[in-house]
């Protein structure tokens, strides 16, 4: 039996692949193509690089697109079991602030203050009686 489910924001819920591609200038990805989950090495930049050349990280992040099954997720989720979003900002805290916003546009506001987990340690949440749903494979 599930007891948790924790969802990953960003490649999950979020389309953060193609606003990356489409503020930065890089072509989408066609559908048959698979991505690097270290995206910034297909872009010849460095991670930090990739997050300073935003002009303003608060405006992309509370810009971000639901993928179109994110809500019928989070609400299939519920059902399942108790649900949480996780998120990693970058360095620059103007990336949180977008990202609450972007989750209570989308969410509403209860999601921000009651089911919100922030940092990089996903793999922390799982066991063997909770789920994570992360679109990457490697913790």
């Amino acid at each position: 039996m599930i007891e948790w489910i924790f969802l990953d924001s960003d490649g999950v819920l979020f389309d953060l692949e193609s606003e990356l591609r489409d503020t930065l200038g890089f072509p989408k990805r066609l559908p048959n193509e698979t991505c690097d989950y270290e995206i910034h090495r297909e872009f010849g930049m460095t991670n930090e690089e990739m997050w300073n050349s935003l002009p303003n990280q608060y405006v992309f992040f509370a810009n971000l697109k639901p993928f179109p099954w994110a809500l019928e997720l989070w609400n299939c989720c519920n059902r399942i079991a108790p649900t949480t979003i996780l998120t990693r900002p970058t360095y620059n805290p103007e990336s949180i602030i977008g990202k609450y916003e972007c989750f209570q546009k989308y969410f509403g506001k209860d999601i921000v203050r009651n089911h919100l987990l922030i940092g990089k340690e996903k793999w922390a949440c799982a066991s063997s009686k909770k789920l994570l749903i992360d679109d990457h494979d490697r913790m």
